[in-house]
């Protein structure tokens, strides 16, 4: 058996140390088993069983075990395979409990393995009603009950943190837990799902899709210390100066870097993936992401393009050690105090599972959010840095003012359903903005076109963006309306459908936002050293 520590094991420990409260208890309860001589590993693996197919019943184990020779006597309750509370009493005396009483049992018995004697009945939480353990308990059976993450992992404690809350399952590739280290600080756990949100395994899938993503995740790492070198010849070949590095340099710390990586094996199962589920380390973001904090409080101009200089300088020592993001959205862009930054904020770009390696500037996009993604390199199949920039632009759009360009979307989506092959429906799109069934009659004929063989991509990229950008002047003149109109200029250029008139990359689109900062005299807005 491996014992498992459930993270408040202290607070369970103090009431079950309570003499009245045991009293109570064993008034209460009828042993199924009582006094089985075993060893101690063989008593344990027979606890393990029934706390297992207890917790179906929605059931606990409280037990004994009595270890005559040295007159102790472990007393604890299961749930599942969590231990949830524990004391070492000698002599009739509690001399460990909580984690300490944990740490004796799971090490120095279990190496010697003495003969005991043992005896459990199983609980309900009301076999405990009107006592302080019955709420504990009937949450702690309901949450292990339920076998599913992430919720499976709250309460618990994994590498040594304190899983204190589910922060999101609505991630498509990881979810997102809070937690709490040992130095008392507050961190986020990212565990690839075990099967993504239309099925396919992820980290139940083998050995090659989780190396993959994980291998995603340490592309950061190079963002977050770059090689001098690689980026003088990005600078060079781009026809700057070398000595930019300095300047540029300065927002690597506007990318948020993992603290550590926890992969312990190759291959996972539904029950190694659960008690020692692959995990991403990272620092917590105490103000949320930006969609939620421009919701919960409003913003300004000056603040956006505060923001969307930071992450366009970060995305730009990514793209010049040839990383793309490829799912650059609000999302995304994490926010934590700072008082050293404007408005308190610093912002972060997050969540590299969709990194990929521009090879000769190219990369096929396979994981991305529809609503960002560039429809132009969906429909050519082919992702450069300018998907980026094209992603970052819109959040920056749609951020400051609410709106969406739902009629580019809808594009999106046809083209993973007809180019890519994804079985995608979009009638719940369509529900959501009913307005566009003119323009999705107008253009899902093409796209069946391709997927028929009757017209090839290049021919269908030419018949597409034009119907695209009749949409376009309607949306577009809304958005220049509620922009300030030099912002709204910078960011046009970002998600232009024509590529030859784009930012080729996000360096030269942080170069851009800088100068118009400047022009704007928002100097206070530009990072400097410290």
């Amino acid at each position: 058996m491996v014992l498992k520590e459930y993270a408040n094991i202290e607070e369970l420990s103090d009431i079950l140390g309570d003499p009245l409260q045991i009293s109570r208890l064993l008034l209460r309860i009828k042993f199924e088993v009582a006094n089985k001589r075993a060893p101690f590993n063989e008593a344990l693996g027979e606890l393990e069983r029934t706390a297992k197919s207890s917790i179906k019943d929605h059931q606990a184990v409280y037990f004994l075990l009595r270890h005559e020779e040295r007159s102790r006597v472990i007393r604890g309750v299961l749930v599942g395979d969590y231990v949830i509370a524990l004391t070492v009493e000698e002599g009739g005396v509690i001399r460990l409990k909580g984690k300490a009483a944990f740490s004796e049992v799971a090490t120095s018995y279990k190496a010697s393995n003495p003969v005991i004697k043992v005896s459990y009945a199983r609980i309900t939480p009301d076999v405990v009603k009107d006592t302080p353990i019955e709420n504990y308990l009937r949450e702690i059976i309901s949450r292990v009950s339920e076998e599913k993450p992430p919720n499976i992992w709250v309460g618990r404690l994994l590498y040594d943190y304190k899983v204190v809350e589910a922060v999101s399952d609505k991630g498509g590739f990881t979810y997102v837990l809070k937690t709490v280290g040992k130095d008392g600080l507050t961190y986020v756990f990212k565990i690839p799902r075990d099967k993504l949100p239309n099925g396919t395994l992820l980290a139940l899938s083998g050995p090659e899709k989780i190396s993959d993503f994980m291998r995603s995740y340490i592309n950061v790492l190079q963002v977050c210390h770059p090689d001098k070198e690689e980026i003088a010849r990005f600078l060079a070949r781009a026809g700057l100066g070398e000595a930019l590095y300095n300047e540029l340099s300065l927002y690597k710390k506007y990318v948020l870097c993992p603290h550590g990586f926890v992969l312990t094996q190759e291959t996972y199962d539904a029950d190694s993936y659960i008690d020692n589920p692959p995990v991403i380390i990272e620092p917590f973001a105490d103000l949320g992401d930006l969609q939620d904090y421009v919701s919960r409080r409003g913003v300004d101009a000056k603040f956006i393009a505060s923001v969307g200089l930071r992450v366009a300088g970060a995305l730009a020592l990514a793209h010049a050690l040839s990383i793309l993001h490829l799912d650059v959205k609000p999302h995304n862009i994490l926010l934590r105090s700072d008082p050293k930054e404007p408005y308190g904020v610093r912002p972060y770009i997050s969540d590299f599972a969709s990194t990929g390696r521009a090879v000769e500037g190219w990369y096929k996009p396979t994981r991305l959010t529809p609503e960002f993604a560039d429809p132009l390199s969906l429909l050519e199949m082919r992702a450069g840095f300018d998907y980026d920039v094209y992603s970052l632009g819109l959040t920056l759009l749609t951020t400051l003012t609410s709106k969406k360009l739902p009629h580019r979307t809808l594009v999106n989506l046809l083209a993973l359903k007809y180019v890519y092959g994804m079985d995608i429906s979009v009638e719940p799109f369509l529900l959501d903005y009913p307005a566009l069934a003119t323009f999705h009659k107008e253009v899902e004929p093409l796209f069946k076109s391709l997927a028929e063989g009757r017209v090839r991509v290049g021919e269908l990229v030419e018949r597409v963006i034009p119907l695209v950008l009749d949409r376009d002047k309607i949306s577009m003149d809304v958005l220049s309306r509620e922009v300030d109109k030099d912002l709204f200029a910078l960011l046009s250029k970002t998600i232009t459908l024509k590529r030859e008139d784009r930012f080729k990359n996000a360096l030269e689109f942080w170069l851009s936002f800088k100068k118009l900062l400047q022009d704007k005299k928002w100097e206070d807005a530009i990072p400097k050293p410290s």
